[in-house]
């Protein structure tokens, strides 16, 4: 546009200038020449003199005719070149005046994101395609209005349907109709920012949950989040810069790391229950997965490691191992060292009202008894030293558990 003016208003009176400075020179010389011929009178002179101003306006007529239309031209294409890139423009544009706020302008894409006919936006102002929450930023940003080019992200914008959804808006100031106004560009992103405040939502969820740390591919910590601190006991200036051996027990083999290692070195997840030592030298178990994490040229360059505490879980599993243990001896006792005396009470008790010597039978009775006790005794401790505890602990802990320790 600036050109076609420049053209208009610096190329066409150049033209007719140098035009015209042309003519009278050439053409004055010229007829200065034909009337010093023989036989050329002075009427003769004034009559080509005006025949040579005719042809000059003709000629000049003519000459700005075509620049003008040329000029013309070209400002109509350049004025519907702009037209078009507005009002074809994929992205909803609009202009408004600066005082009302109102729509002045609006292209097809604005029409169709946000669901309002022509007629309707150009009733409507700006607050009409936000949320009420977004009012008051919208009144600071026109109160403050900074002339040129204004970029501002991530607004909330609605339409007809009232469903709210994210743009970046670029804005621009402008003459329309006579009047200040801005021309305005809104890129949606509302796929971009959900996916964002889902990824957020997901990170928040995950650090709520689980111990995350991310190391460089040699294994030295560059981020650790603060479920990794708080159940560590490090803060999160001590664990980076050091590798996992800060928090590593000592209670796995090498060849459990070297396994590790030789895994997410292949671009795999590994998973293992690990011992982990906290600050204060007590220990802790967790659940752990190890994932390589690739770069945009398919390359690993770091790897996150997530990890959930299973402390109480492992501790279950140790004592019910013990549990277990107990309970077989139990079982053994029961099947084994119980059998024989009563089998020998049974013998005895047929034999009482045959044999003569009832005294001897009586201590018979008696010694098998006090084994039968004994043998009680000893399933009793076995209880008292494991089973009873552990079934009152989660008797406590759980409410559904009626365990009554019987005597011995």
């Amino acid at each position: 546009m600036q050109l076609s003016k420049k053209f208009a208003y610096i190329t066409i009176p150049a033209v007719y200038l140098i035009a015209g400075l042309l003519w009278i020179t050439f053409s004055d010389a010229a007829l200065f020449s034909i009337s010093s011929l023989p036989g050329w009178a002075h009427s003769h002179f004034q009559q080509l003199a005006t025949y040579k101003g005719f042809f000059y306006v003709a000629v000049t007529s003519l000459l700005l005719a075509v620049l003008i239309k040329r000029a013309f031209r070209s400002i109509v294409a350049v004025k519907n070149d702009f037209k078009r890139l507005f009002a074809e423009n994929p992205n909803p544009m609009w202009i408004y005046d600066q005082k009302t706020l109102k729509f002045l302008l609006v292209n097809d894409a604005a029409c169709k994101a946000y669901g309002y006919a022509r007629e309707e936006f150009y009733r409507m102002n700006l607050f009409a395609i936000r949320p009420a929450d977004e009012y008051d930023r919208l009144k600071e940003i026109v109160t403050k209005h900074q002339p040129g080019l204004l970029t501002t992200e991530k607004w909330l914008h609605k339409g007809k349907d009232g469903v709210p959804f994210y743009v970046n808006i670029f804005a621009n100031d402008t003459t329309y109709a006579n009047k200040p106004c801005r021309m305005v560009t809104a890129i949606n992103i509302n796929r971009e920012m959900r996916a964002e405040i889902e990824r957020e939502n997901m990170r928040h969820a995950l650090n709520s949950a689980a111990l995350v740390s991310v190391t460089d591919l040699n294994g030295t910590i560059v981020q650790a989040n603060e479920k990794f601190c708080e159940v560590s006991g490090y803060a999160e200036s001590e664990l980076v810069g050091q590798n996992h051996s800060v928090v590593n027990s000592g209670y796995h083999p090498s060849e459990f790391w070297k396994e590790m290692w030789r895994t997410i070195g292949k671009g795999k997840t590994w998973r293992a229950d690990i011992r982990n030592k906290r600050k204060d030298g007590t220990f802790y178990w967790v659940d752990t997965f190890i994932n390589p994490v690739y770069n945009s040229e398919r390359k690993i360059y770091m790897f996150m490691s997530v990890r959930y505490l299973i402390t109480e879980r492992k501790q279950l599993e140790y004592e019910q191992n013990i549990l277990l243990k107990d309970l077989s001896h139990y079982a053994f006792q029961t099947s084994h060292e119980l059998r024989g005396p009563v089998a020998r009470l049974l013998g005895l008790s047929s034999l009482f009202s045959e044999y003569p010597e009832k005294e001897f039978l009586v201590d018979k009775i008696r010694d098998s008894a006090l084994e039968i006790d004994s043998v009680i005794v000893k399933m009793n401790e076995a209880l008292d030293r494991n089973a009873y505890p552990m079934l009152k602990k989660y008797e406590e802990r759980n409410g559904n558990l009626r365990i009554t320790k019987k005597a011995s």
